[in-house]
């Protein structure tokens, strides 16, 4: 429950919006450096009355960092700021929760990473660029180590099936957005991993726990529409990332009816696609299995990967043992900063071993070990109960969405991304809820109907 002398977040939020218009209207803020003095100041005090407001402000200001929206360029500079006050209040409220937040394996082999960082930072030909990639990596996961668990502690069944209202509107929200065209990615890839990773693994389970007609329905229009999304975006690691996951969680909850007649409605839509339009059919099909570009029309299914990959082996062979420094070229650069990427791997693993060496990747391969661990343990409880209403499910299937797409594009480490907030987040709230597979996590089969007023923040107000 919540405390009732607590200060609503909702009404903070207006409060402080409604403020901000009034100053932008008068003309007050005129340059960028105000605008992020005013967000960093307003951030601050509202985490100081209610903590569980943090989330849902940084995920705010890493997406206007990413997409095509007003204030992204100040929200590109304020989102490490935001990241580091995100860590340190996290830390008090971490030592202030009255729940037991003991570190585990993952927050261990999550500091030698950081360390192995470090090490690969003080050798490379970027030192201060590597060394500020470091810094970024540890706030990281100081947050997610303290801060970024006490809003899931207590409310874990509230968390999560609030965490299914927010996909809901996200998904419809792009699916508006999309309508209207309006440009808000930058790349296509960037709508098909948000549906992929995680909006379709948490549409799903909300499916699948539905007990009542309306909410299934229901669930299921959102599903569609997230699949639609997917389909549209023409991203090949989304599709993936999406169909491998939910292949594993119906198995494991023997729901193999549903997975075939998913297949068959798969099947009849592209075979209607094809009657229908054989032309654009044969123009999708080509851009989303080839994936041809402007300077490679190879007709290859992973012709648009061979060349970043190689580039990178190459790279790794030139510094084998503590790489070039973690998310730093290995060239001389001027600045420290930048608002670009240096080059495109198509590979967060071999973006790791790159950066990290053969020697001071061995933390991380570890970690990713430990993921597969629990993923694996928890399809274990599925086939043994075929209970889907455990809370962990659906982060573990955002894990499993993860850990494949990441094998295609370049985020995993990657703090400056949202998808690398989003899919870290959820990774440790996953953990602690597959620490304990009891009753406690567990929803109750009673249909909830969603309060679409109530989303001022993921992990609940």
């Amino acid at each position: 429950m919540r405390d009732p002398s607590t200060p609503n977040v909702g009404i903070l939020l207006g409060t402080g919006f409604g403020l901000f218009t009034l100053v932008l209207a008068c003309g007050l803020v005129t340059m960028q450096t105000t605008f992020i003095t005013l967000l960093i100041l307003s951030v601050v005090a509202l985490a100081v009355v209610e903590y569980r407001a943090m989330l849902p402000l940084l995920l705010a200001v890493f997406f206007s960092a990413g997409a095509d929206v007003p204030f992204q360029e100040s929200a590109y500079a304020a989102r490490w700021v935001m990241l580091a006050i995100a860590a340190l209040l996290g830390l008090a409220a971490w030592s202030r929760s009255p729940y037991k937040l003991d570190f585990g394996v993952i927050h261990l082999l999550s500091l030698f990473t950081i360390v192995a960082a470090l090490f690969s930072a003080i050798g490379a030909v970027n030192r201060q660029v590597a060394l500020l990639k470091c810094i970024s990596l540890f706030l990281l996961f100081l947050y997610l180590s303290t801060g970024a668990r006490v809003p899931l502690q207590g409310r874990e069944i509230l968390t999560v099936r609030r965490l299914v209202l927010v996909f809901q509107i996200g998904v419809m929200v792009c699916g508006v957005l999309y309508v209207l065209d309006l440009p808000y990615w930058y790349n296509p890839n960037s709508l098909g991993a948000l549906m992929g990773i995680f909006a379709w693994p948490v549409l799903l389970w909300g499916y699948l726990i539905a007990t009542t007609g309306p909410e299934r329905r229901r669930a299921l229009f959102f599903l569609c529409v997230c699949g639609v999304l997917l389909i549209l975006s023409r991203a090949r690691a989304g599709m993936l990332a999406a169909s491998i996951p939910s292949i594993v969680l119906l198995c494991s909850l023997r729901r193999i009816r549903i997975a075939a007649f998913a297949c068959l409605g798969l099947g009849i839509f592209f075979l209607s696609f094809f009657l229908i339009a054989p032309e654009n059919f044969h123009d999708y099909t080509e851009a989303v299995i080839y994936k041809p570009t402007e300077t490679n029309h190879e007709l290859s299914v992973l012709g648009s990967r061979r060349d970043p990959w190689q580039a990178t082996i190459k790279t790794i062979n030139e510094h084998p043992w503590f790489g070039t420094g973690l998310g730093t070229p290995d060239k001389v650069v001027e600045g420290i900063f930048t608002t670009g990427s240096y080059r495109e791997t198509g590979n967060s693993y071999l973006t790791v071993l790159q950066g990290l060496g053969l020697l001071g990747v061995c933390p991380f391969i570890l970690l990713v070990i430990l993921l597969v661990h629990r993923i694996f343990r928890m399809c274990l409880w599925m086939r043994r109960t075929g209970n889907p209403a455990h809370c962990a499910i659906p982060l573990v299937g955002v894990m499993l969405a993860g850990l494949i797409h990441a094998g295609f594009e370049d985020w995993l480490l990657s703090v400056g991304s949202y998808l690398c907030l989003i899919f870290w987040v959820i990774t440790f709230w996953a953990l602690d809820l597959s620490d304990c597979l009891s009753q406690n996590a567990v929803v109750e089969p009673v249909p909830v109907q969603p309060n679409y007023h109530a989303v001022s923040a993921v992990a609940g107000t």
